[in-house]
Order: structure tokens, then C-alpha cells, then sequence
């Protein structure tokens, strides 16, 4: 099945185990300047969250206005054009689920270990267009095709089970690195004023 799992990730706004990965110095403007309960309310989202619950219903609006205004404070201090604005949302809110989905698992270490691992080999265009249903721009010919089958391969590489409920935390968690690494890779290549 390759239908869209996890379209409002795009709609709404487009560390744990988490790599570290080289953030370009602008889009790092996301990760500061919140207001105390601001950033409570991103500290709840990142603790609580239940990625299945939000993926159908939505996420919470003052979560959204958050990464909004903080988008369009560091696009007035960079002069970001439209474009990076969206990518630096789409990037805070990737970080978020990435800190949910693996703080509230219960995957071993190991097991995120192999998840990480199997990542590397995945083709991240096909991630974007079987989890969103988009193309990146640029990307040339067909992409390769993510499917249920591909992800539960994944998973027995990883050996995490292959749980509906497993399947769908790390559909989430594939979408949301894949979105991530394209929102650094938008900063790391795109001249922005410093």
C-alpha cells in the first residue's frame, strides 16, 4: 500500500536518539527565541504526542501558530524568502517528531540503532512521495517506490516488530527524517543572508 499516510505533517505546516546532524547556522534560529510557554507547549507536544492520533486528526493549532510566528521571526532576521519559511517549520516540526516518536516508544536502543542504520539506505524522494504523495523539485525520473513491504523490511532489519502500530511510529519517523534532511539540505544549499 503506498497511499499517503501522513498528509497533515504537510498541511499543518509545509534529542534522543537522533543523529547529530550539522544544522546550517540560520535554520538554527528555529531552535531558540520561544517564550516560556511557548516552548512548554512544544515540550508537551514533543512528550505527549501521539503520532497516530494527530496524523488523522490534525495537529493542535497553538502548536502550528508557534512554529509560525517563530518561522516568520527568523525569515525577518535572515531574509528568508517564502520557501525557506516553510522549510524551517517543516523542519522544527520534524525535530518534534522525531523527539516523540522515539522518546515515547518502546524500541530498544538497538533497535533505533538498526532503524537509523536501515534510514541510510532509503531512498529519501520515495519516502516524501509515498508518505505526502510529493515530488521533491529536481528530483529526475520516477522515484523508487516506499511501500508497506519495503518498511516492514526495515523493520525485520532493525528488528523492531512488525506491529500496526510499529509500522505506522516508524512510517512517522521515516517521514519526518526525510523531511528534516531535506529542510537542512534546502538551508545548506540555498545562498540566505547571514
Amino acid at each position: 500500500m503506498t497511499a499517503p499516510v501522513f498528509p497533515i505533517l504537510v498541511a499543518a505546516m509545509l534529542a534522543f536518539a537522533v543523529p547529530a546532524v550539522e544544522t546550517p547556522e540560520n535554520i538554527g534560529c528555529m531552535d531558540g527565541g520561544y517564550l516560556r510557554d511557548q516552548q512548554m507547549v512544544l515540550e508537551r507536544f514533543s512528550k505527549t504526542a501521539n503520532i497516530a492520533e494527530f496524523a488523522h486528526h490534525g495537529l493542535p493549532a497553538d502548536l502550528v501558530d508557534i512554529l509560525r510566528l517563530r518561522a516568520d521571526a527568523c525569515a525577518e532576521s535572515y531574509d528568508w524568502p517564502a520557501e525557506g519559511i516553510e522549510m524551517a517549520g517543516r523542519y522544527k516540526l520534524a525535530q518534534l517528531i522525531l523527539h516523540a516518536a522515539e522518546s515515547r516508544s518502546t524500541f530498544t536502543k538497538s533497535q533505533w540503532q538498526g532503524l537509523h542504520d536501515a534510514y541510510e539506505g532509503v531512498d529519501k524522494d520515495a519516502v516524501l512521495e509515498a508518505v505526502f504523495g510529493i515530488r521533491q523539485q529536481g528530483s529526475a525520473g520516477q522515484s523508487g517506490q516506499l511501500n508497506n513491504r519495503q518498511i516492514e523490511d526495515i523493520m525485520v532489519e532493525a528488528r523492531i516488530p512488525g506491529t500496526g502500530s510499529n509500522i505506522e511510529l516508524v512510517t512517522a519517523w521515516l517521514a519526518a527524517r526525510a523531511v528534516r534532511d531535506t529542510s537542512l539540505s534546502y538551508f545548506r544549499n540555498v545562498e540566505l543572508k547571514e
